[in-house]
């Protein structure tokens, strides 16, 4: 920006200059005229001097900012690929414990069903054993029955 305000501030010197020389042709004097160019091209040679030193000062600055701007950038970039892999890392944790939650919850159904099954098949053997306990009441009792009928029939007889 410095760079363009100097460039400006030459272009004028530049127009002033070739004012000075036109005010100089129409002077009649040409001693005075040899020394108005020798100011005017003395001012012009600091300025072009001053531009040069402006530009080198510009261009060593825009390196050192290209310089900053290129760590910047390496600088967040390994910033970001760390965080990418702490979140890979993360979620890879979390799915696993989720794969864990599920293998448990299937565990936990399987286990479930088959203590369903066992307590039917409790009561179906208890169902079994009282059915049992229920014949074997009948059969005793129409044991009894028929030992007290043949015992009668004896006895008649």
């Amino acid at each position: 920006m410095q760079f363009k305000r100097i460039k400006i501030e030459l272009e004028e010197f530049k127009l002033e200059i070739a004012s000075r020389h036109e005010k100089i042709e129409s002077w009649t004097h040409v001693p005075s005229k040899m020394a108005a160019d020798e100011k005017s091209t003395k001012a012009l040679d600091d300025l072009a001097l001053a531009l040069k030193e402006v530009a080198s000062e510009e261009s060593e600055m825009e390196e050192k900012l290209a310089k900053k701007e290129t760590k910047l950038h390496r600088n967040t970039a390994e910033r970001l690929k760390l965080e990418a892999e702490e979140s890979l890392l993360a979620w890879n944790g979390k799915e696993t414990s989720l794969i864990v939650c599920i293998s448990e919850a299937e565990e936990m159904g399987r286990a479930t069903k088959v203590n369903e099954s066992l307590k039917s098949a409790g009561q179906a053997t208890k169902a079994a054993r009282e059915e049992n306990c229920r014949l074997r009441d009948f059969l005793k009792q129409a044991i009894n029955e028929a030992n007290a009928f043949v015992y009668r029939q004896l006895d008649t007889a």
